[in-house]
């Protein structure tokens, strides 16, 4: 008698209410989630900047493929922040922020060893000049 009616109870589905109960837990969970990821203002922001930097350098003319990652990053970034997913904006932010300092490393370097090579250049013309004038 009882001992059947106790065990299909405990077979039974959930009723509404508990799974509406569980629903709402669960919905709480996720904005709890959400609302602990916070606006990576400061990460976009650092990207920008070091973008902002790259340029100063010259990265167009010496380092475009980096530069050019960079900015597709963080319009990438400034999209997925429009759409509220804080925690993938967050990370394209940051590639962004490193592509733009690859660029501007890389600018730097190139701005150096062209820099080098002009030295370079000139000094031989200025041995060429000078030796001319010892032989006159």
């Amino acid at each position: 008698g009882t001992s059947g009616r106790r065990h299909s109870r405990l077979v039974m589905t959930p009723s509404p209410r508990k799974i509406h109960r569980w629903l709402a837990v669960l919905g709480l969970l996720v904005l709890a989630a959400c609302a602990s990821t916070p606006e990576p203002r400061a990460e976009l922001e650092a990207a920008d900047r070091a973008i902002m930097a790259a340029r100063e350098v010259r990265a167009e003319q010496y380092a475009q493929e980096p530069l050019r990652r960079a900015r597709i990053r963080l319009e990438a970034a400034r999209e997925a922040m429009s759409q509220r997913k804080y925690a993938q904006a967050a990370e394209l932010a940051a590639q962004a922020e490193a592509d733009a300092d690859l660029a501007a490393a890389q600018s730097r370097l190139l701005a150096w060893r062209q820099d080098v090579q002009d030295k370079t250049q000139r000094n031989a013309e200025l041995r060429r000049s000078l030796d001319q004038g010892g032989r006159r």
